[in-house]
C-alpha cells in the first residue's frame, strides 16, 4: 500500500456516516484520492409463500438515496473540492458487502460509528464485526461524537502475537505520513505469560517512520491501561490490529466499556491481520 487512492465510504444518511464522509473529504483534500460514498438499501421482499420484490418500495428508497446525495454538497461543502461519485446499490449487507470491497480497488474503508457501542461491533459485535473480519483493506471507524480536529499523535496498541508480515503496518505508515503526525507504539503488560513481545519490537519501530516511540504499561485492566495511554500522549486516532474475536473477548472483557467510552471520542484504525 503505496498510496491512498480511493477511498469508501458506506452511508445510509445518518448523522455518523455523514461524519465519515467529513473524515474522508479531509483525507481526499490531502492526497488526491478519489471517495465512493456507497449508500446499500434492501430489495424490498414481501414474506410469503412465493416472496416478490416490491417495485414501489425499491423506486421510493432509490428516490429517496437521490434526494439525500444531491444535499450532500451543502451538508459538506467540503465534497465540492474533491473527486467523488455517489453509488446507489441493492444488496445484503452482511452477505455481499465484502464482496464490494473486494471488486475494487478500494485502499482504505470509512465508516461511522454511532455511540459507544461502535467500538464493541469493530471488536467484537455483531453485524459491522462480521464485515471487518471479511474484508482485507483497512477500516477507519469515525464515531459520531468525534470532533474533527488535526491527527498529530498516533497511537498503535501492539499485542504479544508478533506481525507475521511487516508490511501489513504499512496503512499505518500512510496516515502518520499524510497528516504528518507522531507515531507511538504502546504494549499493555497484563500476565508475563502473554507479553514475549519484546523480539518484536525493534522491526516494528524500524519499520514505522523515524521517531517512533515505544511505552509498555504495567496494568491489569487493558482498558484502563489504553485510556491512560491515549490521554497522556493527547491521542488524536487509535490504530488496532484485531486478530480474532475469541482473543479480543478475552483480552478486554470488563476492560470493554472502557474502550468503548474513548472510542466516542478519536477514530480508530482497524488493521487488517
Amino acid at each position: 500500500m503505496e498510496e491512498i487512492n480511493n477511498i469508501l465510504v458506506p452511508t445510509d444518511f445518518s448523522d455518523q456516516s455523514f461524519k465519515a464522509i467529513e473524515f474522508a473529504t479531509d483525507l481526499a483534500k490531502r492526497t488526491g484520492a478519489k471517495v465512493t460514498i456507497l449508500h446499500i438499501y434492501n430489495l424490498g421482499v414481501v414474506p410469503g409463500r412465493t416472496p416478490y420484490v416490491n417495485p414501489d418500495k425499491i423506486k421510493v428508497q432509490i428516490e429517496n438515496a437521490e434526494l439525500q446525495f444531491s444535499s450532500l454538497r451543502e451538508t459538506i461543502p467540503g465534497l465540492s473540492e474533491i473527486n467523488f461519485e455517489a453509488k446507489t446499490v441493492p444488496m445484503n449487507w452482511s452477505r455481499e458487502f465484502p464482496s464490494i470491497i473486494h471488486s475494487q480497488q478500494f485502499d482504505l474503508v470509512i465508516m461511522g460509528t454511532k455511540g459507544s457501542g461502535g467500538i464493541r461491533e469493530v471488536m467484537i459485535g455483531s453485524n459491522t464485526a462480521s464485515v471487518i473480519q471479511g474484508i482485507t483493506k483497512p477500516l477507519l471507524a469515525v464515531p459520531d461524537e468525534c470532533y474533527m480536529r488535526p491527527v498529530k499523535n498516533i497511537a498503535f496498541g501492539y499485542d504479544h502475537l508478533g506481525i507475521e508480515n511487516i508490511s501489513k503496518l504499512d496503512p499505518l505508515n500512510m496516515i502518520s505520513r499524510i497528516f504528518k503526525a507522531s507515531v507511538h507504539v504502546f504494549h499493555i503488560k497484563t500476565d508475563a505469560g502473554l507479553n514475549e513481545s519484546a523480539g518484536h519490537i525493534a522491526e516494528i519501530l524500524e519499520y514505522l517512520p523515524a521517531g517512533t516511540t515505544f511505552t509498555e504499561i504495567e496494568d491489569e485492566e487493558v482498558g484502563v491501561g489504553i485510556e491512560s495511554f491515549i490521554e497522556s500522549h493527547h491521542i488524536d486516532l487509535l490504530a488496532l490490529m484485531p486478530r480474532n474475536k475469541n482473543l479480543f473477548e478475552r483480552l478486554f472483557h470488563k476492560s470493554i466499556t472502557r474502550i468503548m467510552a474513548f472510542h466516542t471520542r478519536i477514530p480508530l484504525l482497524a488493521i487488517p491481520e
